[in-house]
């Protein structure tokens, strides 16, 4: 199952399997799916509330995701499997 709504914020191992088959890699930078963990399109966390859903989901590898939070920066979906940043802060 993909789809788990607010139920659950880590993704499970089918979404997983879904999110390498899909994005194949790093949505922003392609590194190998090895170096990957899901990150919510739409934040989890209140106010945004997003869900756990394979369609909120992308892979980012540990540097872009950090990256992507550490900046307040936001991933923009710009087709099925291509994403822009739009950019919070600069990092410090």
């Amino acid at each position: 199952m993909v789809w788990h709504g607010r139920k659950v914020r880590t993704i499970t191992d089918a979404q997983w399997q879904a999110l390498v088959a899909r994005d194949r890699g790093c949505a922003l930078c392609r590194a190998a799916p090895a170096w990957c963990e899901g990150h919510h399109i739409v934040p989890w966390k209140a106010p945004a509330r997003g869900r756990t859903d394979i369609e909120n989901l992308a892979l980012l590898c540990y540097r872009c995701h950090g990256e992507l939070h550490d900046t307040a920066s936001h991933l923009q979906r710009t087709g099925s499997t291509s994403f822009d940043v739009a950019y919070g802060r600069q990092r410090e």
